[in-house]
């Protein structure tokens, strides 16, 4: 099994962050290790684990990019409230992720044997 968890808590983050980072479905934010935990309670054997935050904040940002270029033609199909709201997502994905405050980690693991 392979997964990316990219809400691990490794700094402080503002309330108005943690609501902006959540603000497009349920999500998550995990403590440092708890998905380890996780692994291990569910009696698989960690592989490895990647940190993967440069990933993170250099997508966020070129996403980011890549909006604010067609903003004039997203804004006629999603509309001004929903184009904001990715905005700030990506600038506060962005940043979280370049000051390492939340980062996202790849976790590898399998049945033990």
């Amino acid at each position: 099994m392979v997964y990316t968890d990219p809400l691990v808590v490794t700094g402080p983050l503002s309330s108005r962050e943690i609501t902006i980072r959540s603000s497009h479905g349920f999500v998550v934010f995990m403590p440092p290790s708890s998905n380890e935990s996780t692994i291990a309670a569910a009696g698989l054997s960690l592989v490895r684990v990647e940190d993967r935050t440069e990933n993170l904040a250099r997508f966020a940002a070129r996403r980011l990019a890549a909006r604010e270029v067609h903003r004039e033609a997203l804004e006629k199909i999603e509309g001004k409230n929903e184009v904001d709201s990715q905005r700030e997502l990506f600038i506060v994905a962005a940043a979280a992720a370049a000051e390492r405050r939340l980062s996202r980690f790849l976790f590898h693991a399998r049945k033990p044997g």
